[in-house]
C-alpha cells in the first residue's frame, strides 16, 4: 500500500493493490457488518468522494462497477464478483 494524495482534489489517499489493478482509496479504515454478521474492514474507493471523479472515469468495458477492497480475517479480497 502506497501514501500520496489525489492529483485532482488534493485529499490524502492510499493505493491498494489487488490481483490485477491498483484502487485509489480514502485511507481511513471503515467497519461494516453484514447481514450474516460478518465484520469486514475495508476502505471506501476514492471515486465515490472526489468532486472530480468523473474527470478520471473510464468508459466500462465489461460491465463491472467499481467496488471497495475489503480485508476479511487477514486476507484481501478485491473486486471479487
Amino acid at each position: 500500500m502506497e501514501e500520496g494524495r489525489c492529483r485532482s482534489c488534493g485529499a490524502p489517499v492510499v493505493w491498494i493493490y489487488g490481483a490485477t489493478r491498483r484502487m485509489i482509496c480514502n485511507p481511513e479504515v471503515l467497519t461494516v457488518i453484514t447481514d450474516e454478521g460478518l465484520v469486514v474492514r475495508g476502505r471506501e474507493s476514492h471515486f465515490s468522494t472526489c468532486p472530480d471523479a468523473a474527470k478520471w472515469r473510464r468508459k466500462k468495458t465489461n460491465g463491472k462497477s467499481d467496488r471497495p477492497n475489503f480485508e476479511v480475517e487477514g486476507h484481501a479480497e478485491g473486486n471479487r464478483h
